[in-house]
């Protein structure tokens, strides 16, 4: 029929094509037609009373679509082309109807773009549906002249320029849930654009009366629910107006109050999701990319919110949240905010945060900004996982109202190290100290005790106990375990005298000379305290009379011995107000000190004077066995070298050049190489002269003789028969003989060898000193020794001595 109506022309022509674009309500009209065209059957249109009429052809000579479907509404004037689900490429031209609007379906379908505006009968399209395609852009020139109706849903849109925004500002009607927007936030355009679309409240139809069921005193105050209007499938309202309305802090807390009940119901229609929300962004938060860093946005800040915003999934990218200056007083844990989870950067400074437990800190967390919220302590977990991480997390803490208890020392101690300053102005707010806390201590509050200004110093490897401050009221309580102090300083010193409970537990104390004159608890265990003198038992017994003092003190090494017995008696008297008592040991035995008896340390008389009498004649038995056998012991110690100073002999001679002049005939030559070896070249090195080597040759020989035995300490004459049957031996002898008189020192030392079988070859003189006067035998088995002790050497220190001066 098509054919029939394009091989018309003239009025029959012109015709058809009202004929197929306007409502047929009369057969006259009908009547008309037929008999102009003559045309004995019509079949380009069909005309009923129907509420559509099907569609042929269009006043641009473009048929309907052959893939899609072409409808014209009798009643609003709309004409319908319905492409849905035709898989198609690309939009076909399209027919255009003689007057009404066109309303252009193709939902359903794989398009990657739209068409030109110029594309055939798509200028006019006022309503424009191409959800469920595949456009990746929109661009004003593909872009029909006055949409009124647009939906993009379910596509691939990240973006959309500005002359776009600018152009969607004018449709009244534009839905685009589906796609993932992501925008960089220098795109202020889209920002504010999708900003503005998520003002307008879109509610399901079906879920509409269950969620205002949830807030019926909310509605029955402001009447929100009456601002609604209905569309097609969903209800709507501007929040702008309702504000308008009801302004005030209150308004905008039910209004957040209904999206938190619109997003548990999942009832808001055509939502606004971020690529990197994989949903929508949060309620009154602006959402956006920064170029530079790659990082998400989610700015939030001085927005009244009251509720943390909602993040259901992961957030990649470096998440940051901006919270500063709202309501918020709790936050989400990670299993009910997957975005929360994911958080690096969280600014939430200026809120009502009241506690910060551990399990609602993104673990990843990097920055933390807490404040001036409403937090008084932070948990010893939180403390730690802030304080031992491999990448240190940059947190801000003042401004809080922070409690000086020492229930939160863990926490106070990380303030005084984080933020210094912050910690001095806690002290000052809780005004617990009337001057500032010493450095590596931590000032605090014990409220369950009766004097409840702590200084806690434990384990700080302090060796001194620091200037101390007086607190607001009361007395001190001072901690001061786990340290390196050796004594306590005197009662002068600032702030001691005002302390009543002492902890000095595993220090390094000695003894104790006096303690503040309040004290009424005192623990001094694991010292190296051995014993308490009267003046500190006395004060004890005192104090424990007036106040009920208690003590600790076990871990020390407690001496057990007679001299100590008032101690004991001290302890045994006072076990009730010594807690550890029992624990409580002597050094000496490890035996407790309340099962010590004092005949266990103080012998009786008999067995005193038995141990003394046994004690005198052991030391008796010790000095006759030391005067026989002194002179083997006396070599054995210089041999060894130990106690020399026992072992030592004065010496008169000692600018003397030699220490020995070795006396022996020509014929013994042979002997001389092991005494050069063993004086010479041993341990005790020693100077020798002997004619082989220092004497010059032409002097006189008895010249010679005289001047060695002068020159010398000692002279040792080599005793063989050659020796005894030489003229110079025998002189060399004598001269040696006469020098040692003279001198009143035993210089001549005399080695007999085993060949010399008498001396009867001497004269009468030098026979008689050997027969009068010790010598050592050549073949004795300690030879050696002997000899060595019997050269010059004298007390090491008075030879360093004199070797200084």
């Amino acid at each position: 029929m098509e054919e029939e109506v394009h091989d018309m022309d003239g009025p029959e022509k012109l015709i058809i094509k009202l004929v197929l674009n306007i409502n047929m309500d009369s057969l006259i009209i009908k009547n008309y037609i037929r008999s102009a065209v003559n045309i004995t059957e019509l079949k380009i249109f069909s005309v009923h009373r129907e509420k559509f009429c099907n569609f042929t052809i269009g006043i641009n000579d473009i048929p309907c679509p052959k893939p899609c479907h072409c409808q014209y509404e009798r009643k609003s004037y709309k004409f319908f082309i319905n492409c849905l689900g035709k898989h198609l490429l690309e939009v076909p031209p399209l027919p255009i109807p003689i007057n009404g609007s066109t309303s252009l379906i193709l939902q359903g379908n794989n398009l990657t773009q739209l068409p030109h505006k110029s594309f055939p009968g798509y200028s006019i399209v006022e309503e424009l549906d191409v959800s469920y395609n595949k456009l990746t852009t929109l661009a004003i020139s593909h872009l029909p002249n006055n949409l009124e109706y647009f939906d993009v849903r379910f596509n691939h849109l990240h973006t959309l320029g500005d002359d776009v925004i600018h152009y969607l500002y004018k449709v009244p009607f534009f839905y685009q849930y589906g796609n993932k927007w992501s925008h960089v936030c220098d795109e202020i355009n889209m920002m504010y654009f999708l900003k503005q679309k998520s003002n307008t409240i879109r509610i399901h139809e079906s879920k509409f009366n269950s969620i205002f069921e949830n807030m019926i005193d909310i509605n029955r105050k402001f009447k929100i629910k009456e601002h609604f209007q209905k569309s097609s499938s969903y209800y709507f309202a501007k929040e702008d107006n309702i504000t308008n309305r009801y302004p005030g802090n209150e308004i905008l807390m039910a209004l957040e109050y209904l999206h938190k009940n619109i997003t548990y119901y999942s009832a808001e229609y055509d939502p606004i999701l971020y690529d990197d929300l994989n949903a929508p962004c949060p309620y009154r938060c602006l959402c956006c990319t920064l170029q530079k860093s790659n990082r998400f946005l989610v700015n939030c800040e001085n927005r009244n919110l009251h509720f943390y915003p909602e993040l259901p999934n992961p957030i990649p990218n470096k998440a940051t949240l901006f919270l500063r200056n709202n309501n918020i007083s709790n936050l989400p844990t990670p299993t009910f905010s997957k975005g929360h989870a994911s958080m690096k950067y969280l600014f939430m400074a200026n809120n009502s945060l009241t506690e910060l437990p551990l399990q609602v800190i993104p673990k990843n967390i990097l920055s933390l900004d807490l404040r001036n919220n409403q937090l008084q302590s932070l948990d010893e977990d939180v403390v730690k996982f802030l304080w031992d991480r491999e990448n240190p997390i940059s947190v801000s803490l003042s401004g809080n109202p922070w409690e000086c208890k020492c229930e939160a020392i863990f926490f106070l101690h990380f303030l005084r190290e984080y933020e210094p300053f912050e910690y001095i102005r806690v002290l000052k707010f809780n005004n617990i100290t009337r001057g500032g806390c010493p450095e590596s201590c931590i000032c605090c509050e014990e409220k369950s005790l009766l004097n409840p200004f702590v200084i806690d110093c434990n384990g700080k490897g302090l060796e001194d106990i620091p200037p101390l401050p007086l607190p607001a009221i009361g007395q001190t309580t001072l901690l001061f375990e786990n340290n390196e102090i050796e004594m306590l300083p005197n009662m002068s010193h600032p702030g001691f005298e005002n302390v009543t409970h002492l902890f000095l537990a595993n220090n390094k104390l000695t003894f104790i000379d006096q303690l503040p004159s309040k004290i009424v608890y005192l623990d001094l265990s694991h010292n190296n305290i051995s014993v308490l003198n009267e003046d500190i038992r006395n004060f004890l017994v005192e104090r424990i009379r007036s106040s009920q003092m208690t003590l600790r003190l076990s871990g020390n090494p407690w001496s057990c011995t007679c001299e100590d017995r008032d101690f004991l008696k001290f302890v045994k008297g006072q076990a009730m107000d010594i807690i550890d008592s029992s624990s409580m040991t002597c050094s000496e035995t490890g035996y407790s000190l309340i099962d010590v008896q004092e005949s266990d340390i103080c012998p009786s008389a008999l067995i005193y004077y038995a141990t003394l009498t046994a004690s005198l004649m052991i030391l008796i038995l010790g000095i006759n066995l030391l005067v026989i056998f002194r002179q083997p012991i006396l070599i054995w110690f210089y041999e060894h070298e130990i106690c020399l100073s026992l072992a030592a002999r004065r010496e008169l001679d000692l600018e003397k050049k030699f220490d020995a002049f070795l006396s022996f005939t020509h014929k013994d030559e042979d002997l001389i190489e092991e005494f050069v070896e063993r004086l010479e070249n041993g341990n005790h090195k020693f100077r020798l002269c002997f004619y082989l080597r220092d004497w010059l040759a032409g002097e006189a020989i008895p010249e010679c003789i005289t001047r060695s035995v002068k020159d010398s300490r000692r002279i040792i004459i080599l005793m063989t028969n050659n020796f005894l049957k030489s003229n110079w031996g025998r002189l060399e002898f004598r001269l040696a003989l006469h020098a040692t008189a003279k001198d009143r020192c035993k210089r001549l030392i005399v080695v007999l060898y085993p060949d010399v079988e008498n001396f009867d070859d001497l004269d009468s003189e030098l026979r008689a000193y050997m027969v009068l006067n010790t010598y050592l035998a050549r073949d004795s088995p300690n030879f050696w020794n002997k000899l060595i002790y019997s050269m010059p050497h004298e007390n090491p220190s008075r030879t360093k001595t004199g070797a200084e001066k």
